[in-house]
């Protein structure tokens, strides 16, 4: 597997997000980055915050020429919030589960890397306790791991 392959994958993730979030597909605004730390401190100015993290990879041998494996790469939500405001803690709740069902319902292929197929999603962390509690931010992070094949 290419030592860049998570880092493709995370990419073309980006652009998805990015061009679904123009078309106001979810109930938050925001602009996705590709990042490979989401436990950092926020700004008091920063709005909402979707963080793609390339996590980690495995691949064995499928062919004598080929391989086969799992990518995981992670989604972090993270905003800014006062840590008594449910409502706004409900609606970053809910906008992770818009984020989960629009990577699986119906499974998507990554427009622009369709070589990864979703095989797995999971909320990890529905919320970080410590992130609240200590910087008063809301961080949610959505694991999805992609099923890759080389050619």
């Amino acid at each position: 597997m290419a030592a860049d392959l998570l880092i493709q994958i995370a990419d073309a993730m980006v652009q998805e997000l990015n061009e679904a979030a123009g078309d106001d597909q979810f109930s938050q605004t925001f602009v996705c980055q590709r990042v490979y730390d989401y436990t950092r401190d926020l700004e008091e100015t920063v709005t909402l915050c979707v963080d793609i993290v390339p996590e980690r990879q495995s691949d064995e041998p499928h062919t004598r020429q080929a391989w086969k494996g799992t990518g995981i790469v992670s989604i972090a939500v993270r905003q800014k919030v006062v840590v008594e405001d449910r409502a706004a803690l409900d609606a970053l709740t809910a906008f992770v589960g818009q984020l989960r069902d629009f990577w699986t319902l119906p499974v998507r292929r990554l427009q622009y890397f369709p070589a990864a197929a979703p095989l797995k999603r999971e909320v990890v962390y529905p919320y970080l306790q410590k992130e609240l509690r200590t910087h008063g931010q809301f961080v949610s992070v959505l694991q999805l791991t992609f099923n890759l094949v080389s050619q």
